[in-house]
């Protein structure tokens, strides 16, 4: 299928309304695509309150959502509606302007989150390039005469998907479009490979958990390709038991209900978030000639294991690109911060991966030690207070698996010792106690890098171990990746500086 791509701005003219209450009042929603935005206006001498905007006391207000009915049979849910403006047109008529967040084409829903869906159907920046399992194109814009030559037999292709299980419940289809702007083959034709993410229930789920879903599947992205990203949601199939009104020209052939979504964040309207090719020697990992089949379980692991490491990913991600491409300042407190989470995330790694010396015999020897402890005093007390703190694992004990055990062969290429490795986690030990009781402590701005670089490396190992990477080929990944190429690469270049490595 071929879909003509089209940026002009759409407006939808009707009567709008706030749910419960009988006032209508007219206006119209423009989508402009080109700009990221969507704007309600609407026309009237009264709120939807009934309260007149003339009068001085008037105070305009945000609805969580607006309904319309547009044209012949067109029903439109807003939500998140925010007043931007509101101005006199002329005989006490004024101009309101909402900007909200959701547009829902096809049905009337009062609590869109709420609102049960089987499938929910999104876009992600990157992810063409990110899923090339067609190993043709890369989801970027073209119009040179090679390009035309190999868009021909795909343009007779019937749609390509691909189908990953996550579980008995939960699938998601990645389904292949070609978008162009000009059917003709010549030099002005430009076109777009296009992958749209399915995901899919057996059951009726919330939008809301739908979204979560969505969420999840996008920072898997993130992490392969360490840019900044944002869901696009298009589509969500619903039932007509589940809303309020509906549109029948909404109705697919099997009576289900399709709602079209427009949505705009932040990150769409600062126009941070480029949906241009990046290079795939950029990503950790990706969808390719010889590895299709490694991605679909990397996703199926991905999400069997994130409920459990969500925090240790978060963090890691959020650390990742922070503030990138605005005007915000990292400031000393701030670096300082996210290098005592990504500390924190390696000892929750540990922690949730190798429980505690835990059982029967932590819990009796903790219950008898508390009876104990009653009848003593003093230095005695003390000394066996120390004696249980042992059951539980130190941060030391933790780091020195991770690195010296867990992730050996690539502790190999960021210390040459042994000893160093122990230095190194004593002193991250050192760092992680002074900046959680707002210590100071003084090192230059090459050393703190370094540090901040072998935990983050260590890290992101401990991630790729739980979506099923070997440490031969979180190796090859690493060394594929530029970014983290560097990193090891700066870090080297430190080493050798001190006198660690030998010119």
């Amino acid at each position: 299928m071929v879909i003509t791509k089209s940026n002009k701005p759409r407006n939808h003219e009707g009567k709008w309304f706030v749910p419960q209450i009988g006032i209508e009042l007219p206006g119209v929603l423009i989508i402009d695509k080109s700009n990221y935005s969507q704007t309600l206006k609407l026309y009237s001498k009264v709120d939807f309150l009934g309260v007149p905007i003339s009068n001085e006391e008037f105070q305009p207000k945000d609805y969580p959502t607006i309904c319309g009915k547009c044209r012949i049979d067109e029903m439109i849910t807003l939500h998140d509606c925010v007043v931007s403006s509101f101005n006199p047109i002329g005989d006490e008529i004024y101009e309101i302007v909402f900007e909200p967040t959701f547009s829902f084409f096809g049905g009337i829903t009062f609590n869109h989150n709420a609102t049960k869906i089987t499938r929910l159907i999104c876009t992600f920046p990157y992810c063409s390039s990110w899923f090339d399992t067609n190993r043709l194109f890369f989801g970027s814009w073209y119009s040179t005469d090679d390009f035309i030559e190999k868009m021909k037999p795909a343009l007779n292709q019937e749609e390509l998907t691909d189908e990953i299980k996550i579980n008995d419940e939960f699938s998601i289809l990645i389904e292949r479009k070609y978008l162009q702007e000009a059917l003709t083959l010549n030099k002005n034709v430009k076109a777009e490979v296009k992958h749209y993410v399915h995901f899919r229930s057996s059951t009726c789920k919330s939008l809301g958990e739908f979204k979560k879903l969505a969420y999840i599947f996008m920072q898997l992205i993130k992490l392969s390709t360490g840019k900044l990203l944002s869901v696009n949601y298009i589509t969500a199939i619903t039932k007509k038991d589940y809303l309020n009104n509906f549109s029948k020209k909404a109705i697919n052939v099997n009576g289900d209900v399709i709602i079209s979504i427009t949505n705009y964040n932040s990150l769409q309207k600062r126009k941070i978030i480029k949906s241009d090719n990046i290079n795939q020697n950029n990503m950790l990992f990706y969808g390719g000639i010889s590895n299709v089949e490694k991605l679909k379980q990397t996703i199926i692991n991905w999400y069997n294991t994130y409920d459990k490491f969500s925090s240790v990913y978060n963090i890691f991600l959020d650390t990742l690109e922070w503030f990138q491409n605005t005007d915000a300042y990292l400031s000393h407190v701030m670096f300082n911060n996210r290098f005592l989470n990504l500390i924190q995330a390696l000892e929750s790694y540990h922690k949730f991966s190798f429980p505690d010396k835990s059982g029967e015999y932590k819990d009796e020897v903790i219950t008898k030690a508390k009876e104990l402890i009653q009848n003593i005093e003093g230095k005695n007390k003390k000394w066996l207070i120390r004696r249980i703190k042992p059951l539980n694992t130190t941060l030391v004990e933790r780091l020195s698996y991770i690195y010296k055990v867990k992730f050996k062969i690539i502790s190999a290429e960021l210390f040459q010792k042994e000893k160093e490795i122990n230095l190194f986690i004593e002193e991250i030990r050192k760092i992680r106690n002074d900046l959680s009781h707002g210590e100071k402590f003084s090192k230059d701005a090459d050393e703190i890098s370094e540090y901040y670089y072998k935990t983050l490396i260590l890290l992101l190992c401990c991630i790729l171990s739980n979506l099923g990477f070997s440490q031969v080929e979180i190796k090859k990944a690493l060394f594929s990746s530029i970014k983290y190429n560097k990193m090891i690469g700066y870090i080297k270049s430190n080493m050798k500086q001190k006198g660690q490595i030998e010119n």
